[in-house]
């Protein structure tokens, strides 16, 4: 749900706990807190003067996580594990 919420412009608030790192970057995007801040989180982010900003940097940071990107990604490591195999292949020969 976080890469949902920033990918349609809604920066996050999510504890800093697991992987939510990877996807929020505490004051560009969103924020991370820890269970006693998230009061004074909340209270910062109702204040948060330059929402817009914070709005398109969280439609950004997400963009690395489009199926397209995913699946380039993916092709890519193919190819990789395709050329590895290949290579072993041509040494298995010899």
């Amino acid at each position: 749900t976080l890469v949902e919420a920033l990918a349609s412009g809604t920066p996050v608030i999510a504890f800093d706990k697991g992987p939510r790192s990877e996807f929020v970057d505490s004051g560009k995007n969103g924020w991370l807190c820890n269970e006693t801040d998230l009061k004074a989180t909340l209270l910062h982010a109702n204040e948060y003067a330059d929402y817009d900003n914070m709005s398109k940097q969280a439609i950004e940071s997400v963009k690395r996580f489009e199926l397209s990107q995913v699946i380039s990604k993916q092709l890519s490591i193919y190819e990789k594990i395709q050329l590895k195999e290949k290579a072993h292949d041509c040494i298995d020969h010899y």
